[in-house]
C-alpha cells in the first residue's frame, strides 16, 4: 500500500522534470546463474542521482526484519518541500541467513528505486555509448542563445556550480551547446540551488 502526505504537488512537479531527463540503467554486471546482463544497484542510482537532487528529490530506504524467509524495504521519495511517498516491498529470502538478507536487500533496493523513479535499463551497453557520441548533434540554430548563456553562467556562479557535472548531466560538453529546449530546465533548476 502506498503512503504519501496530504499534498504531493510539488513533489509530483519535480518528478515529472526527472523523469523527462532521467537515463537508463546500463546492464553492466553478469547473471552467472542465467549468463544474462543486468543493470546493479549502483547503475540505477548513476541514472537517477543527479536529476533527483537538480529536482530537489531524495530517496531513502529502510531494510525491514525478516520474518517467516520473507524481508521488506520501505522506500521513501521526499521533496524538500517536505512532501513524501512511500512504499514497503516484501520479497523472500533464498537462504535465512545474513548472507541471504544482504542479497535480498540490494536486490530489492534496485528494483523499488527503479520503479519509484521511473528507471529502466539499457538494451545494452552500446545504448550508452552510441548516445554519448551524439551528444553534440544538436544544431547552432536548436541551441541556447548567448543572453540565456549568460544568464544560466551568472546563475550558476551564484552558488559555485560544479560545471562540469552540469554539463555531464544535460549531456553537453560546453554550456554553449546547452539545446533550447533544455533551457527552461536548467534555468529552475539553477534557480532552485541559487534560493537555497
Amino acid at each position: 500500500m502506498i503512503e504519501q502526505s496530504e499534498s504531493i504537488a510539488a513533489l509530483s512537479k519535480a518528478l515529472t522534470q526527472v523523469q523527462g531527463s532521467v537515463e537508463g540503467a546500463v546492464k553492466g554486471k553478469v547473471n552467472p546463474a542465467f549468463k544474462s546482463k543486468y543493470a546493479d544497484l549502483t547503475s540505477v542510482w548513476e541514472a537517477c542521482r543527479e536529476p533527483l537532487v537538480m529536482n530537489g528529490l531524495s530517496v531513502v530506504q529502510f531494510p525491514g526484519e525478516m520474518i517467516d524467509n520473507r524481508m521488506t524495504l520501505t522506500t521513501q521519495l521526499s521533496h524538500e518541500s517536505g512532501e513524501w511517498m512511500r512504499c514497503t516491498l516484501s520479497i523472500p529470502l533464498t537462504k535465512a541467513d545474513a548472507q541471504g538478507y544482504g542479497s535480498a536487500v540490494t536486490y530489492a533496493r534496485r528494483y523499488a528505486l527503479a520503479a519509484v523513479v521511473g528507471v529502466c535499463p539499457e538494451d545494452d551497453d552500446g545504448n550508452a555509448a552510441s548516445r554519448g557520441a551524439a551528444r553534440n548533434d544538436a544544431k547552432p540554430e536548436d541551441r541556447i542563445t548567448e543572453a540565456q548563456r549568460v544568464e544560466l553562467m551568472a546563475l550558476a556562479a551564484g552558488k559555485n556550480t560544479d560545471m562540469k557535472a552540469f554539463c555531464t548531466f544535460y549531456k553537453i560538453n560546453a554550456l554553449p551547446e546547452l539545446p533550447a529546449s533544455k533551457y527552461a530546465h536548467a534555468k529552475a533548476a539553477l534557480t532552485r540551488k541559487e534560493a537555497a
